[in-house]
């Protein structure tokens, strides 16, 4: 019988009331042992079951939250949020990518080409009394010329990829200098400036990958703590994964004297290749920390550059509001009509409004960013922390527990900063700790069913045969 039917019955038949055996299912739903059993272990993946062992090996099962799962409504709430929230940020992302070639290329474009057009307008006029409203215009196109100027010369130290002589002054030969490989549009640099780097999706079957590579390296002999070491997932989420682990792989479970669970899978054993005693385990997933990914991910230069162009739109725009630089005045001024004789117009909403919100609001992304920074380094500097602490409980199960003072420094080293008794504390009892005091005062954290598992899996790997591995002799092939 197929596992997920036995498990249909199962729901049916039985009470997910205290702990019960696979005898006690078999008994209630009329199934066979081993459909009862299999049917039990697809019912502790589905709805997040526990297992127990007793000093006879027998294993229990149970269920605190029944046959439901109330996670699932959190996950599909906390799903739509997040694809609402990923949505919003496409559209704000297509938004702002649309804006750029307006607010930052275009608007830059528009109001250099009207302060040369003005200037030069107000130039052809030598009339200081129609000149004087100029005046102020002059100066500032002036500064923005000069400085638009040396940012784009062929020449300029500060142009980005510009060509340094190699020779004496007016030598002929140039070198280009540029940065090696493809050239990155435009645009993504402006939406790392303004949205931060965008992360590479996560793969599904990364996690699957790498318990299948720790499970063949360690002879097809695992327990929880392996899980939470290759995944770092909390005690109740590994076992709930492992159980999964189970029907997809064909894995059983064992139970040694001193109650240690040992998840067996002879069949992922199996192999052709020769090396199979030397096979490299998965990496703990604390061997490379989490780190806080950088603010804009841009250099220096292209930072400065988009900065600028904004800063530019945004000072321009707010001339533009004083000077009520409506397109109809503009118009008059650049039909050389003196400023003092055009009437008001109203506000200024194409050159003034729509430019300096566009640019408070492209400032405020990278400024609002930077504000909750903190707190996502805090968080990951506690995840830090707490995988490290795992680490120290994971080895220390091999040696009988380890010390209070041991789990505090090695959290603190990870996490830069020292830990709380009530974190530590939290993190013991998930991982289902006690506290024992020796007589000088000094905590030590034991985890009986740690302890017992790498006891009982060491025993188990030295006495796995290797045959386990031998995929068998040729018997037939369809090569010619």
């Amino acid at each position: 019988m197929h596992p997920d039917e036995a498990a249909r019955i199962l729901e049916k038949s039985i009470e997910p009331k205290g702990r019960f055996t696979v005898a006690d299912a078999a008994e209630k739903s009329g199934l066979a042992l081993r459909d009862a059993e299999a049917g039990l272990f697809a019912l502790v993946s589905k709805y997040r079951g526990h297992l127990a062992a007793t000093e006879e090996g027998q294993l229990l099962y149970s269920f605190p939250h029944g046959f439901s799962q109330p996670w699932v409504v959190r996950g599909k709430l906390d799903r739509a949020f997040s694809a609402a929230g990923r949505g919003a940020l496409g559209v704000a992302r297509f938004i702002v990518r649309a804006w750029i070639a307006i607010v930052l290329v275009g608007y830059t474009a528009i109001f250099v080409a009207l302060l040369l057009a003005l200037t030069f307008s107000g130039s052809s006029n030598r009339d200081s009394r129609d000149r004087g409203g100029f005046r102020g215009f002059e100066i500032v196109f002036r500064v923005l010329f000069e400085a638009f100027y040396w940012w784009w010369h062929p020449f300029s130290p500060f142009r980005a990829g510009y060509y340094a002589s190699e020779g004496a002054f007016g030598s002929s030969r140039r070198r280009a200098v540029v940065d090696e490989g493809p050239k990155e549009p435009f645009y993504q640099k402006v939406d790392r400036f303004f949205f931060g780097p965008t992360e590479p999706p996560p793969d599904p079957l990364e996690t699957e990958r790498k318990l299948v590579s720790a499970i063949r390296a360690k002879k097809g002999r695992i327990g929880i703590g392996d899980v939470m070491a290759v995944t770092g997932l909390p005690r109740d989420e590994a076992n709930a994964l492992i159980s999964k682990l189970m029907l997809d792989y064909d894995g059983d479970v064992f139970v040694s004297d001193d109650g240690g669970i040992i998840y067996r899978f002879k069949e992922l054993r199996r192999t052709v290749r020769v090396d199979a005693g030397a096979r490299a385990d998965a990496k703990p997933v604390w061997t490379k920390k989490a780190e806080l990914p950088p603010l804009m991910g841009n250099p220096p230069g292209t930072n400065l550059l988009i900065a600028g162009l904004n800063g530019f739109n945004l000072i321009m725009s707010l001339y533009a509001l004083g000077a009520d630089l409506t397109i109809h005045r503009l118009v008059l001024l650049l039909q050389k009509v003196p400023i003092q004789r055009i009437p008001y117009d109203g506000t200024a909403i194409a050159l003034g409004v729509v430019p300096l919100i566009f640019s408070i609001a492209l400032f405020a992304l990278p400024l609002l960013r930077a504000a909750v920074r903190p707190l996502k380094a805090r968080r990951i500097a506690r995840e830090n922390g707490r995988l490290a602490m795992l680490r120290e409980v994971l080895e220390g199960a091999k040696k009988g527990g380890v010390t209070d003072e041991r789990v505090k420094s090695a959290w603190e080293e990870a996490a830069a900063s020292a830990p709380s008794d009530r974190e530590i504390t939290r993190e013991v009892v998930k991982l289902g700790g006690d506290v024992e005091t020796d007589a000088n005062g000094k905590v030590r954290y034991r985890f009986p069913d740690l302890e017992a598992e790498a006891q009982a899996l060491e025993a188990e790997r030295e006495a796995a045969a290797e045959a386990e591995a031998d995929a068998g002799k040729l018997v037939f092939t369809s090569e010619t």
